[in-house]
């Protein structure tokens, strides 16, 4: 039967003899696709995308701006606590599991999703790299979207794609990773050798998101050194950003050295904007150095996480016995009471076997067919009846972490746009937690140093 529209990229004319330009365009973009979907090959993909925005009311949402800056007003609420985006450790595996057995983190963030600098179709090539996002990931627990790219447009495109199609709560640029293979493409911590570079980044894809987002930037001291620190700032403040986050590093240092505290202290004074500490923050004693030292908004947690996943509720606790972090003796006294004192809820052995068993069984087809059989025998929640009393940090119920209706990315999805065939990569990940997790203890590292060169084929 044929159509009863003509052609719309020819304009031929139609059976009825009206040539498809008499329409006006919005009649056009919509009707021809329902009326004749040969000439508009776009269209099945155009409905799907308007379906997942459709469906970004139901994701959980933070007001990040109002709750940082409630930390200046009731200095005695513990702060947002952030999970930091740490690429090749804190991937999507190991958040599940953290929220699983644990939780305690107001928020999470991505590994960054690298976009590409050109394409030639952008719009797919950018919604690619952004469609194993899923903003129902950690069920209630928002999960910001970090980017990482050079180019304003196609970074302003995946922002766009993120909030509008993903339903991302915050859109997050890395202005830090240290990385060669990131720094020579002019993208992550080489972005704070130019102030102007910066900002123009920053404000396309504050431009592209219109609001309907906050957008926040990951940045650290300096590439060589803090020469433009303070100029990279006020840029990324002027172009928009609601809040940033400092890891007060340059890129020289990567992870050596000590993070230097003060440049967050400065930070603060010099920005409007809130900004969040990072570095360094091992214990909850660190934490509340961290916020009495310099002022901060909120405190980011990376590896001290990986390395104690209690890390969180240990933080939190010290605020729920109503101790001043701005006094450090009793601030200090609380941190180190931590599991100590006889109200702490967490029965730690439990706790962690739980974390490794969750974390090892998105790897392991075994440990997982085992946990799945135990869950079924039991309440179904991974977390244990004390753990479910700590206040702030309820730890989500593995059937708790739904999705919102954006499709999941798969399970072999890793390092943003990269696929992994084979389990050595994944393997490789859960040793190297393992070596966080009992880095402080050294009985456990000992001992789990024959777990350590085990290969994948054993």
């Amino acid at each position: 039967m044929p159509c009863s529209l003509g052609c719309r990229s020819t304009g031929e004319p139609s059976t009825s003899g009206r040539s498809i330009h008499a329409y006006p365009n919005a009649f056009r973009s919509r009707k021809l696709d329902v009326y004749c979907l040969r000439g508009y090959r776009t269209s099945r993909s155009e409905r799907k995308h308007a379906a997942l925005a459709s469906e970004a009311s139901e994701r959980p949402v933070m007001d990040y701006v109002s709750r940082l800056r409630q930390r200046k007003s009731q200095p005695d609420i513990c702060p947002p606590l952030f999970l930091a985006p740490m690429e090749n450790l804190a991937d999507r595996s190991f958040r599940r599991a953290l929220a699983t057995t644990v939780g305690g983190f107001d928020e999470a963030c991505t590994e960054f999703m690298r976009v590409p600098g050109r394409a030639d179709n952008p719009a797919a090539a950018v919604r690619g790299v952004v469609s194993w996002y899923d903003a129902c990931e950690l069920g209630a627990v928002p999960l910001g979207a970090q980017i990482m790219g050079s180019h304003p447009e196609m970074m302003g495109m995946a922002a766009r794609f993120l909030v509008q199609e993903r339903g991302a709560p915050r859109v997050d640029l890395n202005a830090g990773c240290p990385a060669n293979t990131v720094t020579g493409h002019g993208a992550g911590s080489s972005l704070l050798r130019s102030p102007e570079q910066l900002g123009e980044l920053v404000a396309a894809v504050v431009a592209a998101v219109g609001g309907a987002a906050p957008v926040s930037v990951k940045l650290r001291a300096g590439f060589d050194d803090t020469t433009l620190f303070e100029e990279n700032l006020l840029a990324v403040q002027e172009a928009g950003a609601s809040f940033i986050s400092l890891h007060p590093r340059t890129r020289r240092q990567c992870y050596s050295g000590a993070a230097d505290w003060g440049l967050v202290a400065r930070a603060v004074e010099l920005l409007d904007i809130p900004v969040v500490g990072n570095g360094d923050v091992v214990s909850a004693e660190r934490a509340l150095a961290l916020l009495r030292e310099t002022g901060c908004h909120g405190v980011m947690v990376g590896r001290g996480a990986v390395q104690d996943p209690l890390l969180f509720h240990r933080i939190r606790y010290s605020f729920q016995r109503g101790v001043d972090p701005g006094t450090a003796s009793e601030g200090a006294a609380a941190a180190a009471e931590g599991s100590s004192s006889s109200n702490w809820p967490w029965r730690e052995p439990e706790v962690m076997q739980d974390f490794l068993r969750c974390y090892a069984g998105q790897f392991i087809p075994e440990v997982g067919e085992q946990q799945r059989q135990e869950q079924q025998q039991g309440p179904g929640a991974v977390a244990t009846e004390s753990s479910e009393a700590a206040a702030g940090g309820t730890a989500i119920a593995t059937e708790a972490l739904p999705s919102c209706g954006y499709p999941a990315h798969d399970d072999d999805t890793i390092s943003s746009t990269t696929i992994i065939s084979g389990g050595a990569v994944k393997f490789g990940r859960l040793k190297n937690v393992i070596k966080y997790l009992f880095a402080s203890s050294p009985q456990l590292a000992a001992a789990c140093e024959g777990l350590l060169r085990v290969t994948p084929a054993d």
